[in-house]
């Protein structure tokens, strides 16, 4: 069963957490729960320590690998982040959906049966993407530009899109009112051809009349 930690994220307010724990080589990870917002980014650091027994010093290993997974809740836990990082990294996440996100890590050491003692640094960082204080972090610093600058694209890419769609309505409607004028000179035409096939015809009938050919 899953050791948990529920996290309450305000949706208006950038909130930052450290924390550190404690996991088992292989074993079943440690989750915690987010409630975000649709387009809310989240990001984290980890590092993470073994004990060396023979020194009962924490360690690192760079053989170690943190598996992170993102699920869904509210949509039947669909996972939506799945990666194995290294014991020393950051990872960003922009939620697609708002509701209740489930964030698990599990460390990965060699050898499946493995039972190693680590322990694992980490600070969340939740909150709108262009006001995410990354506590002087250069990636994830870089990271938060790269995602105002898509955010940026994003918001150029709809106006053009809304440009789009105006434009394309004034086209439809000037079609719209070509049509109709042209529909209106068609009847027009037909009722001026109808009144002079009429009056040709009467005017033939009273000529053969006057020359008594009928």
């Amino acid at each position: 069963m899953y050791v948990a930690a529920v996290l309450s994220i305000a949706a208006l307010f950038m909130r930052a957490t450290a924390m550190h724990f404690y996991l088992g080589g292989n074993e079943e990870p440690r989750c915690f729960y987010f409630d975000l917002r649709k387009d809310m980014m989240f990001a984290a650091t980890h590092s993470a320590w073994e004990l060396e027994k023979s020194s009962n010093n924490w360690v690192r290993d760079d053989s170690l690998a943190i598996e992170v997974t993102i699920d869904e809740l509210f949509d039947n836990n669909h996972r939506v982040f799945n990666q194995k990082l290294a014991p020393f990294g950051d990872y960003q996440f922009v939620s697609q959906e708002g509701g209740e996100h489930r964030v698990c890590y599990r460390a990965l050491v060699d050898g499946w049966w493995a039972k190693e003692t680590i322990k694992l640094e980490v600070d969340f960082v939740v909150g709108e993407s262009d006001i995410i204080d990354t506590r002087g972090n250069a990636k994830v610093d870089h990271l938060t530009e790269r995602i105002a600058d898509l955010n940026r694209k994003l918001i150029f890419f709809r106006r053009e899109q809304t440009l789009m769609r105006e434009r394309e309505a004034a086209f439809r409607d000037q079609s719209e009112a070509t049509n109709a004028r042209v529909a209106r000179m068609t009847i027009l035409q037909l009722v001026v051809l109808a009144a002079t096939c009429a009056w040709q015809i009467s005017h033939l009938r009273g000529f053969f009349t006057k020359q008594k050919l009928v």
